[in-house]
């Protein structure tokens, strides 16, 4: 099967089952880094990444590179790729019952092939570039180590044929000399007369938005507090961001000449009139550089006896849920930069490194991770006393090495390790910055990813305190409320989601799936869980496979459950205990239960592990 086609639900779930059982085997379970290699190849070829698919994303995001990795002066991606063919070829060698498809890496390329019965591997063109890593000249022999230099990449066994190469290299070198040197000698290309070479584009700052005081047009003494100080408390919430720069007041001009370097300048402008039974709270986001509107947002306060039901400071949080959200206008440029961006070698600076981030959580993508993953280490590494421009990214590192953790299995020695070291990270990212709203955020983040739902609430809560314009606290704060079985509290928190948020990432899906799954609304739960399954797989097909066996839907069943029996985040503990740790609410749990068993599962599969 070609990289380019699509696997449906159940050849899915065939790939995954063939993946455990090959990592079950004795000799690839004692190398972990082998392991992690062929899962994190496997599952991008699955979700149809097989672009990021790279030596570069390996190393960062595998065997622990730093953002500065050079895959042709490190060997490492090509000399582990070796070794894993070799163990694959031995594996099936030694197995020839395995379960089909057959997984193999096939030389030239990091792309997985799923060779199904009957099938053969196909072989690699050497004529077409299509799908190989280009960095993979040669496989290098299996006896150069991680740590060896690499003496060289063309086997001398192979003289003629690379004798004839080099010759026909010489020419082409010798031509291309000589043309260039008629070029330069008739100024057809001056350097002054062209610009000189392109620089390289510049990444983006962070943006800064000044805000004005709201025109109040409500026309009566009443209304003076209506928007007294609103401004004020705009800028004030703006600052709970890592990614955004606010000012009060002033021109545009100023702020562009006292802003940094290629700093994005904008202005947020407002008004306050009353309407139908409600104060109405509008503002503008421009520009500076177009003079274009490129954001608008609104709040109505209800009123009740006279007075609106949310104060000046609730007004500025939800404005501010708008206006800084990452899937808003001031990050749009950034985003797309960073879709756009090609040289994947070249460090992030600290603010996209923040927009790359909050784009993985988004999107959980496998090129997002990895780019993450290496700025945030960039960016905290190397340094003896971290301070507060470091503790962003030790929080992030400590969130996405709790969440690998998790999805490794939590019984493995592995993913102990990896927690142990996202606790230290989270520690010393909130002994950095502990007024830091996002470093709560993310140690909340690990802490969830450990099942310790308590110590997530509090570190959420904290977060909220700190911050609370802050969506995506919000958001996360619920659905630990929910686990946890405190519905009240998280469902009167995503109201306020509903109201702000109009097209919702995926992972904001999980309270409505548990909150319909709980009240027997059964093809609400089945819509909320397939969208939770783009962020949040392990849960969201938990919740599935429910909801199949509780209203007996074969299709459905055959669908999720063999991706459920392949998820080794819960096949370790048993699936109940391992959702014991994610979930501690009784009567969901129970709801879960009910429902896993009534879709065909054992007993010994719910309750124990099975690898």
């Amino acid at each position: 099967m070609s990289n380019g086609d699509a696997l449906d639900g159940a050849e899915q779930a065939a790939v995954r089952q063939s993946l455990e059982a090959i990592l079950a085997w004795p000799a690839l379970r004692r190398s972990p880094n082998l392991s992690a290699f062929l899962r994190y190849v496997v599952e991008a070829r699955l979700r149809g990444e097989t672009d990021a698919i790279k030596a570069y994303a390996i190393a960062v995001d595998v065997f622990d590179r730093p953002a500065a990795f050079d895959p042709q002066a490190d060997p490492i991606v090509r000399v582990q790729a070796r070794r894993l063919r070799g163990l694959l070829e031995t594996y099936y060698a030694a197995t020839p019952d395995a379960p089909s498809p057959r997984i193999a890496l096939p030389v030239g390329s990091y792309v997985p092939e799923f060779v199904w019965s009957g099938e053969t591997l196909p072989q690699p063109d050497a004529s077409a570039g299509g799908g190989v890593e280009e960095d993979e000249v040669e496989p290098i022999d299996e006896t150069v180590g991680e740590e060896k230099a690499l003496v060289s990449l063309v086997p001398a066994a192979r003289g003629e044929r690379w004798a004839s190469r080099l010759m026909v290299a010489v020419g082409v070198l010798g031509l291309a000399v000589v043309v260039l040197a008629l070029v330069v000698g008739t100024g057809f290309w001056d350097g002054d007369q062209q610009g000189g070479q392109a620089p390289a584009s510049a990444q983006p700052q962070r943006p800064l938005v000044i805000v004005a005081d709201f025109d109040n047009l409500t026309d009566d003494e009443r209304g003076v507090a209506l928007a007294a100080g609103l401004g004020l408390e705009i800028v004030t919430d703006l600052a709970g961001f890592p990614d955004v720069d606010a000012r009060y007041r002033g021109t545009l001009e100023g702020a562009q000449a006292g802003a940094e370097a290629g700093q994005p300048v904008f202005a947020l402008s407002g008004v306050v009139r009353r309407g139908a039974g409600a104060v109405q709270y509008s503002a503008v986001l421009t520009d500076s550089r177009t003079d274009a509107i490129v954001g608008s947002y609104a709040i109505d306060a209800p009123v009740e006896s006279g007075r609106p039901e949310l104060s000046v400071s609730e007004v500025s949080e939800r404005l501010v849920m708008q206006i800084a959200s990452p899937r808003g206008a001031l990050h749009a440029e950034a985003r797309a930069w960073l879709d756009q961006r090609r040289d994947t070698r070249e460090p992030l600076e600290a603010h996209p490194c923040i927009v790359q981030y909050k784009l993985f959580l988004d999107r959980a993508s496998t090129r997002d991770r990895a780019s993450a993953r290496a700025c945030a280490r960039s960016h905290s590494e190397g340094v003896d006393s971290p301070g507060p421009a470091q503790a962003p990214f030790l929080a992030i590192r400590s969130a996405m090495m709790a969440s690998d953790a998790w999805r490794s299995g939590m019984d493995s020695v592995l993913a102990r390790d990896l927690m142990a070291q996202a606790s230290m990270l989270g520690a010393a990212a909130v002994e950095a910055a502990p007024l830091e709203a996002f470093v709560w955020a993310q140690k909340a983040r690990a802490s969830l990813a450990e099942g310790q739902l308590r110590h997530a609430r509090e570190e959420m809560a904290s977060a909220l305190q700190l911050n609370p314009a802050s969506l995506d606290a919000i958001v996360q704060l619920a659905e630990i409320e929910a686990r946890m079985g405190n519905w009240r509290s998280a469902l009167d928190r995503m109201a306020i989601v509903e109201q702000i948020e109009p097209d919702p990432p995926p992972r904001y899906a999980l309270v409505p799936a548990l909150h319909a799954l709980r009240g027997g609304e059964y093809g609400l739960a089945r819509a909320h869980g397939e969208r939770l399954y783009e962020a949040e797989p392990e849960l969201a097909t938990a919740i599935l496979v429910a909801v199949g066996g509780l209203t007996r839907d074969t299709d459905l069943i055959n669908s999720y459950l063999p991706r459920l029996l392949a998820t080794s985040q819960l096949a370790g503990p048993g699936i109940l205990p391992a959702l014991r740790r994610q979930i501690s609410d009784p009567e969901m749990l129970r709801i879960l239960a009910n429902g896993l068993t009534a879709s065909g599962l054992t007993l010994d599969r719910l309750l124990r592990p099975w690898q």
